[in-house]
């Protein structure tokens, strides 16, 4: 499966057209593993992925169900440090997704290749290596310019539900709104 998400993959009006109702309502046995992982939590520690800094540790956990804002002036390396946490949860075997609404894919992948490989200028075989790595654990969405929050809803229940993606990156969330008010 391609690491590049494009809107011609993604059946839109079969996410779109779901409810909130038939996301939200279902059984006890659909939390089973998460009242499992409740318990583990509170005896062993955390259980999530561990963010790449050591000083983090058991200090800022990235939980599943939750939401992380990451805010900052233009320019000041949210990307890049959004790059560094995705590739870190990759290493560890939790699949990611990106949604870049600034940069195109290839300019996304370019700097977290850099970050893989720890070179400013990585070999065609550094490249090739990032890209065999990140194989089944990454996926990138090919929108740039605004979206509106519905499309993003459908990307995010697909890449759960089709890419059993457990992280999901939206950067910038002000590309999914109309206007400063909202």
């Amino acid at each position: 499966m391609s690491m590049i998400l494009q809107p011609d993959d993604i059946d839109f009006d079969r996410y779109m057209a779901a409810t909130e109702t038939e996301h939200k309502v279902k059984p006890p046995a659909h939390w089973e593993a998460d009242l499992i992982e409740e318990f583990q939590d509170q005896g062993e520690g955390t259980l999530h992925p561990r963010m790449p800094w050591r000083r983090l540790d058991m200090k800022f956990a990235l939980r599943t169900g939750e939401v992380s804002l990451w805010f900052g002036f233009n320019g000041h390396g949210k990307s890049l440090l959004l790059g560094q946490v995705m590739l870190s949860l990759c290493a560890q075997g939790v699949r990611s997704c990106i949604a870049s609404f600034e940069m195109r894919p290839r300019k996304t992948l370019a700097r977290m290749a850099r970050q893989f490989a720890d070179e400013s200028q990585p070999s065609a075989a550094s490249i090739r290596d990032f890209v065999r790595w990140a194989q089944g654990r990454m996926w990138l969405y090919d929108q740039t310019s605004t979206v509106e929050a519905a499309r993003v809803y459908a990307v995010i229940r697909y890449a759960a539900e089709q890419l059993n993606v457990q992280h999901f990156v939206l950067d910038n969330l002000t590309k999914m709104i109309a206007s400063d008010d909202d």
